[in-house]
This record gives C-alpha cells, structure tokens and sequence, in this order.
C-alpha cells in the first residue's frame, strides 16, 4: 500500500504500527483505531479504504454518507417501528462471522441529520462516537435485536473533505489524519501501475503533464500522523476484550499481505569510534518487560504462578512473518479474555512436558497440543495414511514451529538479541551495569 498510494502513507503508517501492537500484545485479532482521512476530494481515499479491507482478506462495507439521513442505515431501528432492519454494521458482522469488518463511511461530514418531533437527534454524528470508543463499543446494545455485542474490534475508516465540520464529540474519538494533494508524480506512476496490470503500453497512457498542469512536481512535506486536538488524550487504549456474544472468527493478516518494510532501528549516538543503540521510552518499556519474562522463565514458575495461569489448549508453536515467535490455540480462565481462541504475546519458554509456557506477559498451563489433536484424528482414520496426513491446523498469517530444536534455537537468539540490545542501550545511556 506504500508503493501504490504513497500519498496515503500517513494512514498506511498508523496501519502498519496497529499490526505490530497486536501482535506484540497478543491480541485475538487485528485491532486498528479509527481513522479519519481529511483531504480534498480525489486522492483515493475510498479506494485506500477498500483496499485495505481486500489486503486484510476480511469482510468491507462502504457507506455513502451523503446518502444517509439518519443513523438507522449503520446501527439500526428498534423493533415495533414500521420498517424497522437491523443496521448495517450488524447485518455485516452476522453474514460474515468476522469480529473486525472494514466499515467504511465515506464523506462523514455530508451526512444528513434527522430530529424527533421532542428534539432527539438521530444523526451518524451521534451515532457513531460509543462504536468509536473501546470501552463503550464493548457493551453495544443492537437496537433492532435487542441484545448487547462487543463491537471493539471493528476497523472503521471514515473519510472527510474538511473535518472542522464535524462534532467535537466524534473529533475527539477519531482525530483526523491530514492528507496531502497527489503530486504528478505519484499521478504518473499510478497510471504507470494500472496499465501494466491492464497490460497497456506505455504510450497508451499519454502524456498527463500538459492537461495536469496545476499538480505540483514532487511531494510536499508529509502533515503530522494525527492531528493535534485537544481532546485526543481521551482516546482509551485497552488490550485484548472479550468475543462477540456468539461465536465468531477473526480475520488475522494474510501472510502475503503483511508490509515488508522493517522497523526502524532505535537513535544512536557514538562513543569512542562505536556505534551505540538508544531505546526510546516506549520501547525500553517493553525490554524490561521481556527481561523481567526471561528471569522468571530462568527461574522456573512457582506452584502459585501456575495455579494462577490461564490454560492453553489445542495449542501450537508458530512463528510471524515478522519473526514473533508465539504460541496460538484456546485459552480458559484468561484474566482478560475468558475462554476464547487466541495467539500470544512473544514467546520466552516452553516445557510440554512439564506442562507451561512463559511468554512476554505471563504463564500458561498447557493443555492437549494440536500435535495430540493431529494424532487423535489420524487414529480414528484406521490407519488412512493419506486422509490422515490431510488433517493439519495452522493460524492464517503464520508459519508453525515442527522442529522443537528449532525451537529453542529460534528463543535462544532472541534472548541473547534482547540482552545485546538491553546492554547497549545502558551502555549509550551511562548506566552500565
């Protein structure tokens, strides 16, 4: 999405950085936070927006704001109305069974609003910011079905031409992300793009310099992410939630999808001719945490740490595509999730046999293995070595661990590459220890 939109970067950005979080904190799916694209008409964003939902291999619905008089279109009317529906957005999650549809609602700020004869006002702008906030879109009551989903895990995309037409109350949800005009030459290389897809040749596409006049030669100076407003501080960040009330799938990133750009590495300084890594606060935040992960690994967990953990079953080593090792499967008595299918943080140690696994957040009894649950299904095939051999369960998006060996390699570099990093950045930080 770089390449092909590089005008959209500050949005394919926030993207970007919402994959790693989730999977870093080990969230049950793909968890992205609002986004509003402000910017003059005609850069793409609705295509960005639908691309998105295409790379992401899950469910898209695009909403014309412009045609929407009223919030019944997205969450609904209540039962006992003449011509009550459910809204959109439940329609979607229900037909698709995906937790973390796209929603897009395209020219937010066009809306209509619609008044009850008492004053009540039934307007997208009211209607959206509690599917907006985490903690209320947990508890979203369905007016139609009369009955609470949690709603946190839906990606919504909402796109403007001038955000200062919109509420406070939804501006302080969703802080907008300026965009820039396209350049000629991103222009020119879109249509480039295009028509080698098309298989066009090159003349085919003419010159756009003479009827373009107006774009500017090359890119103006990227706006900030977000942005800044005053009540962005109110935006609540919180971890992984409990499933909707019904069984459902998450829509996890396709592994061919997944950006290939890698991050960046931490400022620098130098010291006697030696370059030397600095952690910024964030990320000497996480070191510690996974430092603290592996002393207690070392350590071995107490009867009192196991007694307390949640219990992973059906579960597997896999590896990311960005190299997070983690272990995936159904989890019971989770502090935060319940019971409910998940993936891990990073992953720090693990004895089957004797039954634990420590990650970067916490420890967890193991249950039954998906390599038991292979085994069971190939038994009960009567010896049916090729539809035997059909049975194998592994987590979209990433690739399983079958070598233990390689297994504990694979957590033995990255210890020691969490503790060379913890060590220079003391040493750029004078804190030697």
């Amino acid at each position: 999405m770089h390449e092909d939109m590089p005008s959209m970067a500050p949005a394919t950005e926030v993207i970007w950085r919402a994959m790693r979080r989730s999977v870093r904190d080990g969230a049950p799916g793909l968890r992205i936070p609002p986004l509003l694209l402000d910017s003059p008409p005609g850069i793409g964003k609705s295509y960005w927006s639908r691309r998105l939902g295409a790379l992401l291999a899950t469910s898209t619905t695009v909403i014309e704001a412009t045609g929407e008089n009223a919030s019944f279109g997205i969450v609904g009317s209540q039962r006992g109305w003449g011509g009550s529906h459910p809204g959109r957005l439940i329609e979607t999650v229900l037909q698709s069974r995906i937790a973390n549809p796209v929603m897009v609602v395209d020219e937010v700020e066009k809306a209509g609003r619609a008044t009850s004869t008492n004053g009540h006002a039934f307007g997208l702008a009211e209607a959206l910011p509690p599917l907006l906030e985490p903690l209320t879109a947990q508890r979203w009551s369905c007016p139609y079905y009369q009955v609470k989903f949690d709603m946190s895990w839906v990606i919504w995309v909402l796109t403007s031409n001038d955000f200062r037409l919109l509420p406070e109350p939804l501006l302080s949800r969703c802080p907008p992300i300026r965009l820039c005009h396209l350049t000629l030459a991103e222009l020119l290389a879109f249509v480039r793009r295009e028509g080698a897809k098309r298989a066009l040749s090159e003349a085919s596409g003419g010159d756009l310099r003479d009827p373009l006049p107006s774009l500017p030669a090359t890119a103006s100076p990227q706006p900030a992410d977000r942005l800044p407003h005053a009540a962005t501080c109110r935006r609540s960040r919180t971890g992984a939630d409990a499933p909707l009330s019904r069984p459902i799938r998450f829509s996890y990133l396709p592994e061919s999808n997944t950006p290939a750009a890698s991050p960046q590495p931490p400022p620098s300084c130098h010291r006697n001719g030696e370059t030397i890594m600095k952690l910024s606060p964030q990320d000497r935040a996480w070191f510690d945490k996974v430092l603290s992960a592996i002393a207690a690994a070392e350590a071995g967990p107490s009867g009192a740490d196991l007694a307390q953990a949640p219990v992973l079953s059906d579960w597997k080593e896999a590896i990311s595509p960005d190299g997070h090792i983690m272990l995936w499967g159904k989890v019971t008595d989770h502090p935060l999730l319940g019971n409910a299918s998940i993936h891990t943080s990073q992953l720090i140690a693990i004895d089957p046999e004797a039954g634990w696994a420590r990650t970067a957040s916490r420890w967890y009894r193991l249950g039954r293995s998906i390599d038991a649950l292979e085994a069971e299904l190939a038994d009960s095939m009567n010896g049916k070595a090729k539809l035997a051999g059909s049975f194998q369960f592994a987590l979209p998006g990433f690739a399983n661990i079958n070598d233990p060996e390689l297994l504990q390699k694979l957590l033995a570099t990255y210890i020691a590459r969490v503790r060379g990093i913890d060590a220079a950045d003391r040493s750029a930080s004078g804190k030697e220890e």
